[in-house]
């Protein structure tokens, strides 16, 4: 057998696997609950109270989960296909901190309902990526990699910090806590469709950049001498991965490291090609993001909700120490 041949059967098995794997997740996640429910209570043709508290409460928190875990694994390995270092993620481009903020604004002038914080969450998510993307830009060289990521790091930076100030003079840290952390406890069907076309036109331009983005992380000089043009490439992934963590921060706030993480583990399966670690990565940042969503309702004893990002952090925070580590930081 080739190898070609052997790489194409592991990456179809990794697939298959990744699929059942969620499936599995989800059907556990529909059952677990202040109140358990039955296998009887999954079939939509059954007028009870628990399938209807199955199809209106926990159903749309499950797909959500899947969703948000999909935007920023993909967005996460746009991310580092761009700069070529695996360390970034989609909170390099400000947008967390900026919907952080924003949110944050929001509630000291007043009372918004849920729909009009996650319309809000975007807004300032995208004004975050914007003022990162213009801060590189404004050099001759423009938006480079590494201008990218120390545009990021400063601009994030300063929006953390302001975010920071204004919750201790204003004594809000007790409320704004579960918002700075990430959740998806009060999940609607009218949410997703907010953000569903966010996350779906993301992932559109990401599989149409993929042979691009990989052709642009081989080098630069070479992409140039067969056509490509680097800046347009870098705008429209900026564009995608706005979209991504953009929508993704709307629908359940800052949830740190699955963008960083799933990236670096499935590229073993996958390597340098983009079109090849897409699809992938999203079933395994689904796949991520709802089992982190099941364990909060688990290790709450079905009371409460830990947020969402407090478990994201514990499962992701050794594999990114263990990449920070390893001799290969950058990408080939």
């Amino acid at each position: 057998m080739k190898a070609s041949d052997q790489a194409v059967r592991q990456r179809r098995t990794i697939t298959g696997l990744l699929v059942i794997l969620l499936l599995a997740a989800a059907v556990v996640a529909l059952r677990t609950g202040a109140r358990p429910s039955r296998w009887s209570d999954l079939w939509p043709s059954n007028n009870t109270v628990a399938t209807e508290i199955v199809f209106s409460l926990r159903l749309p928190r499950v797909v959500l989960a899947g969703l948000v875990g999909m935007s920023l694994a993909v967005a996460g390995s746009l991310m580092q296909a761009l700069t070529r270092n695996r360390l970034a993620g989609p909170s390099l481009m400000g947008l967390g901190p900026g919907a952080t903020l924003a949110i944050l604004g929001a509630m000291i002038l007043g009372k918004p309902s849920v729909p009009e914080l996650s319309a809000i969450s975007f807004v300032g998510a995208t004004a975050g990526g914007l003022l990162v993307f213009a801060v590189a830009a404004a050099s001759p060289r423009g938006a480079t990699p590494p201008r990218l990521v120390l545009a990021g790091a400063i601009v994030g930076g300063l929006l953390n910090s302001v975010t920071g100030a204004l919750i201790f003079r204003l004594q809000l840290a007790e409320v704004f806590l579960y918002w700075t952390l990430g959740g998806i406890g009060t999940t609607t069907w009218t949410q997703i469709i907010g953000v569903l076309p966010l996350m779906v036109s993301g992932i559109s331009i990401s599989w149409l950049l993929a042979p691009s983005l990989t052709l642009l992380a081989a080098g630069e000089e070479r992409a140039r001498t067969l056509g490509l043009h680097a800046e347009r490439v870098r705008a429209l992934t900026m564009l995608a991965v706005l979209l991504l963590a953009g929508g993704a921060a709307a629908a359940a706030g800052p949830v740190g490291f699955v963008g960083v993480m799933v990236p670096n583990l499935c590229r073993t399966w996958t390597g340098p090609s983009v079109r090849r670690l897409l699809p992938i990565a999203a079933l395994a940042g689904a796949l991520l993001v709802v089992t982190a969503d099941l364990i909060t309702r688990k290790l709450t004893g079905q009371i409460i909700d830990i947020p969402l990002g407090v478990v994201t952090a514990v499962l992701g925070a050794p594999s990114v120490i263990w990449i920070a580590r390893s001799k290969v930081r950058r990408l080939p």
